[in-house]
């Protein structure tokens, strides 16, 4: 277990990420190069109740030490209402890397249409329990 020291908003490296997201997937808040690169969001074919479909997917590296906070994806139409839940994203795999690190993978809750694409917005949120 690693606990979280410091300010949680903070971004010393100006990557964009808080000191406590760095912390959550297991980057340094003094390299603005590394934590971007542990997240991804993908449009891929899932098989979800035995029926082939494209969904939005959302990939991170976590920081399995880094127990003291949750994680969890939101979604929105803009970028004032998120939405949270598995009406929303469901989990599809957690796998231990053998690293310290784990790879999660989230899907949106409904497929994602490519012949009318609306817009949608992901975003991961953490905070400390």
């Amino acid at each position: 277990r690693v606990a979280f020291v410091g300010d949680p908003l903070g971004d010393d490296d100006g990557d964009q990420l808080s000191k406590l997201m760095e912390h959550a997937l297991g980057t340094s808040d003094s390299d603005g190069g590394e934590g971007q690169s542990n997240l991804s969001v993908a449009i891929e074919t899932l098989t979800v109740d035995d029926v082939a479909n494209s969904y939005v997917t959302i990939t991170f590296q976590r920081n399995i030490a880094a127990d003291d906070v949750d994680l969890w994806v939101e979604t929105g139409s803009d970028l004032e209402g998120w939405n949270t839940g598995e009406d929303h994203s469901v989990l599809v795999s957690q796998i231990n890397n053998g690293n310290g690190l784990s790879t999660v993978k989230y899907r949106a809750a409904n497929p994602y249409n490519i012949a009318s694409p609306s817009s949608w917005f992901y975003r991961l949120a953490a905070e400390l329990r």
